[in-house]
């Protein structure tokens, strides 16, 4: 063999072993970029099963924050107190009756706090009921405890039409000052 057919052989070789050397080093480079896509694939896959949950978590959130917003303005603030009596006072009127607030308490009983109000209403049975129901059905957290109607005789026809009395001890639910209700 003479060193004319000998040369492009050598070179032939040499650039195949480089090339082959390149191929392989490529390859291996290959190879660990794409197991490095998948850990990063696998990254990015539980990250968004995180970003998915913790959006779930915080509509959940804005939900309940809704809901015990509506749920707040049921109660009655401890510095509403006094105009709620007040209009207490006055949900009888229209309907014959006399409405007088004679004690409030605190109540010391459950996670939520309640006072306790207790009520004389005098009128006739038609107006002291529809007050009651006026009173009990409300738009706040309201229940009426004990409840004795009394006529003030023993007369029959005064019983029937003339002057009742009802004495009721109501329970009100009140908020914090720190749970302001959220109007939308």
């Amino acid at each position: 063999m003479n060193t004319r057919t000998l040369a492009p052989i050598l070179i032939a070789l040499v650039v195949l072993l480089i090339s082959g050397g390149l191929y392989g080093l490529g390859y291996y480079r290959l190879a660990a970029l794409n197991e490095k896509t998948k850990t990063l694939a696998n990254e990015i896959g539980s990250k968004t099963f995180e970003l998915a949950r913790l959006a779930r978590a915080h509509t959940a959130l804005n939900s309940l924050s809704a809901d015990e917003g509506t749920l707040t303005q049921y109660a009655i603030g401890k510095e509403e107190v006094v105009p709620f009596l007040g209009a207490l006072q006055a949900v009888g009127k229209p309907l014959g009756a006399t409405v007088e607030v004679l004690s409030v308490s605190d109540e010391k009983s459950g996670t939520h706090g309640r006072i306790s109000l207790s009520l004389a209403i005098a009128g006739s049975f038609d107006a002291v009921m529809r007050t009651l129901g006026a009173i009990e059905y409300g738009a706040y957290d309201g229940v009426i405890t004990n409840l004795s109607l009394d006529t003030g005789t023993s007369d029959a026809k005064v019983a029937t039409g003339g002057a009742w009395t009802a004495a009721a001890v109501f329970s009100v639910g009140t908020r914090s000052a720190s749970s302001t209700p959220t109007h939308p």
